[in-house]
């Protein structure tokens, strides 16, 4: 069999940073072509990848296609639940659309094409409880329109290689904040949130929660991280005991914070500007 291209799927969340997840689904009418051209395909890790198994050769399938198509593309749909999707990737948090993948808007990056997207508003997918019925069934979040003339002209058919296309889904950022519901078990002095490589979170402010109660709010600020499966911050709350005479002595109250999970984001405006985060509840 002959290799006709190959797309990966990428998305910083996971952890492989492949989007393995996802489905690749071919429209009815593409799929009928797919099956008349005997064109096979596979979706492994998040690679999904076309294959020509006649013994014409892609060079003649493409040029059929071409013919058959009348310049239309051939149509796929990118598949994963739609509110855990909006909530990792780096879109507006009311985003409400899908995006759209063409061949003929690419980069070239490292000799991968990498395919650009264009947001397409359909119907709301954040505000929603991430564990819903809805949410846990997969829907369309991107379409990729593949023209058989880009693959002809990029290809380099005929030569052993295919296309590599790249679809790349960059993580949400968030900023981070920490409610300290402290009931004064533990005493405090002068407490931080911090991790061993330096990361400093801003001192804590007293508010008032929602429901009435009251907590210490520590903010990462202007300071943002990117939503990660494994998460590489490891935060602790710490405090800092006056001793007479001597520095300061850093006592380590909580280790291995909590950290943002899909489904827990949350925006205020700050100076005009929105300001997207996370909160986590800590007891003491």
């Amino acid at each position: 069999m002959e290799t006709l291209m190959t797309l990966e799927i990428r998305h910083e969340w996971f952890t492989s940073g492949r989007f393995a997840a996802c489905q690749v689904v071919p429209a009815p009418k593409t799929a009928q072509l797919l099956e008349r051209y005997r064109l096979l395909s596979e979706l492994r890790d998040g690679v999904y990848t076309l294959f020509c198994s006649g013994q014409t050769g892609c060079a003649s399938v493409l040029t059929s296609l071409q013919a058959q198509l009348f310049g239309e593309p051939l149509q796929f749909s990118l598949r994963h639940r739609p509110h855990e999707f909006a909530a990792i990737t780096e879109l507006a948090v009311d985003w409400v659309g899908t995006l759209a993948f063409d061949t003929r808007r690419t980069e070239n990056r490292a000799g991968a094409l990498r395919l650009l997207p264009e947001l397409r508003a359909t119907v709301p997918v954040l505000g929603q409880p991430v564990a819903s019925t809805s949410a846990m069934s997969h829907a369309e979040i991107a379409t990729l329109a593949l023209y058989p003339a880009q693959l002809v002209s990029g290809a380099g058919v005929g030569s052993g290689s295919a296309p590599h296309y790249v679809i790349a889904f960059a993580a949400r950022r968030l900023h981070w904040m920490y409610w300290l519901h402290y009931r004064g078990h533990t005493r405090l002095n002068r407490p931080q949130i911090t991790d061993l490589k330096g990361i400093e979170f801003e001192p804590p402010q007293a508010l008032t929660l929602p429901d009435g109660t009251a907590a210490l709010c520590f903010g990462s600020g202007d300071l943002s991280f990117p939503m990660q499966q494994v998460p590489e911050q490891r935060l602790q709350l710490i405090d800092h005991m006056a001793v007479p005479s001597a520095p300061p002595v850093r006592r380590c109250v909580m280790r291995g914070l909590p950290t943002p999970q899909p489904g827990q984001i949350k925006q205020q405006i700050r100076s005009g500007q929105p300001y997207v985060f996370s909160a986590m509840h800590l007891y003491l």
